[in-house]
């Protein structure tokens, strides 16, 4: 090999690689530790609300917005989005930049391209919410009847609802169940 250069480069990009995964992976373990000291600290300062709705029982980030952007939001919460609108967000200034791309080459003018775009990008990524929220509800609607037998054989054997709930928590562990908001 007579260009060490790349063999430093691949040596550097291997490590860099493993150090990024290393953080996400522990990163983890610190967001979670962060917001339970972070809660105790509210606790000892008197701070603490525990009675604060979350975003579960709301059903809604910011009680400010207007109404049709609490519509995206519902649908975006509905297709087991968190908290976060940042894959909303990247997904709908992606499509933007393709479509603009796509339609100023097929006609040549940035304005229409810009023009054209807007709508297309909005569309695309409520028709990709809505898809995810179908999908979703699909696949809770295929799992309910096994967690309610679970829960019914359970109650018959003479189980507690606790241990009941929590054979279906264990379950849907393993495989995977898709819980709902």
């Amino acid at each position: 090999m007579n260009e060490p250069w790349l063999l430093y480069f691949i040596i550097f990009a291997a490590v860099f690689l493993v150090i990024q995964f290393g953080y996400a992976f522990y990163s983890r373990d610190l967001a979670t530790r962060r917001r339970i000291n972070q809660r105790l600290d509210s606790i000892e300062a008197g701070r603490y609300k525990p009675y604060d709705l979350s975003i579960r029982r709301t059903g809604r980030f910011d009680e400010r917005l207007p109404g049709p952007v609490l519509a995206v939001e519902r649908i975006f919460i509905q297709a087991g989005g968190r908290n976060t609108y940042i894959p909303i967000a990247f997904g709908a200034a992606a499509s933007f930049v393709i479509v603009a791309g796509l339609v100023f080459i097929a006609s040549g003018s940035h304005v229409t391209g810009l023009i054209v775009a807007l709508p297309i990008a909005c569309l695309l990524s409520i028709g990709i919410l809505l898809f995810l929220r179908a999908r979703r509800i699909r696949r809770f609607s295929e799992q309910l009847p096994e967690i309610i037998e679970i829960v019914v054989r359970s109650l018959r054997a003479g189980h507690p609802l606790t241990v009941s709930l929590g054979m279906v928590a264990r379950l849907a562990f393993r495989r995977h169940v898709v819980p709902m908001v």
